[in-house]
């Protein structure tokens, strides 16, 4: 990697899940072992996929790749190498662009978005942005998924996220035929109002984001709604409000159920009222209106 240059990299971040509880369990000098050994492998791992290992600090580890294809096999490699040993997991994330490099170090904006995308994953999981997925050849963008679209803590725009798919069971799950016949998909449309605002859920226009910014689908002028508080997401005929805030979302159903979501995923069925941060009231001017459109 040259001293000082800009070139277009994938950075790769992986670090142990759950390291904390492993120490506490094994003892220093056990995990320790166990840690060293899993990062030495991982290393290897990075440098046979055409990578480069930057820096291991503690239980995480950083790498560089000139092709995201080259770090998609990587981090697969990685994990099929540890769901074999069954001994300690590993979280990974990974985002692609233009990099500077200065003294053979990468540094900058996408240093902090790949770093974002391995806190987002959880234990066995791989997360990558969406540069990254755009970068990877059409083969390869089979072994992932998009997962969401959410914020990024230090970044002003959403970001869609998928998850690579390593396990063959998971593949097979995606792109595979099932046997089961399944009924086909009704085609239906969504309406979402609030105050003079009006989107449509359906087939075409499948993602409508909530709350106080500017850059969200409905915007809700709460004081209690986050700046990226829900998400409501046509899926096969219906639409799934997802919560992703402080204060919870409130959702009342016209049979006058009362419902709480603090990130958790709800199916809508026929009309409901939704609050951002605080109960379904006559007297709240923010309210959403879903129903399903004849």
């Amino acid at each position: 990697m040259p001293d000082n240059d800009t070139l277009d990299l994938t950075l790769l971040f992986a670090d142990i899940a759950g390291s904390t509880a492993l120490y506490e369990r094994l003892g220093d000098a056990e995990a320790h072992s166990m840690v060293v050994m899993c990062l030495g492998d991982a290393g290897r791992i990075i440098n046979e996929n055409s990578g480069t290992v930057i820096e291991i600090i503690g239980d995480e580890i950083m790498a560089s790749f000139e092709s995201a294809d080259s770090a998609l096999e990587a981090a697969c490699d990685i994990q099929e190498r540890l769901n074999r040993k069954g001994t300690i997991a590993m979280r990974m994330g990974f985002h692609s662009g233009p990099t500077a490099v200065q003294g053979g170090r990468p540094f900058g904006d996408i240093v902090n978005v790949a770093s974002r995308m391995v806190n987002l994953a959880k234990k066995n999981q791989i997360i990558l942005s969406e540069d990254a997925y755009n970068k990877l050849s059409r083969y390869k963008q089979r072994k992932a998924r998009y997962l969401n679209h959410i914020p990024i803590k230090g970044k002003q725009d959403m970001f869609n996220i998928y998850e690579v798919l390593w396990e063959e069971s998971d593949h097979t799950e995606l792109f595979g035929h099932s046997v089961v016949p399944t009924e086909p998909v009704v085609e239906k449309a969504f309406s979402l109002k609030c105050c003079d605002q009006v989107i449509i859920l359906n087939s075409s226009q499948k993602l409508c984001t909530i709350g106080r910014s500017d850059q969200c689908s409905l915007r809700v002028v709460s004081e209690t709604a986050s700046r990226f508080h829900a998400q409501m997401e046509y899926r096969s005929g219906k639409v799934v409000l997802k919560d992703q805030s402080t204060n919870g979302t409130y959702v009342k159903t016209r049979a006058g159920e009362k419902l709480y979501l603090h990130h958790e995923e709800l199916t809508l069925v026929d009309d409901n009222q939704v609050s951002l941060g605080e109960p379904v009231s006559e007297n709240n001017g923010q309210l959403i209106y879903f129903s399903c459109v004849d």
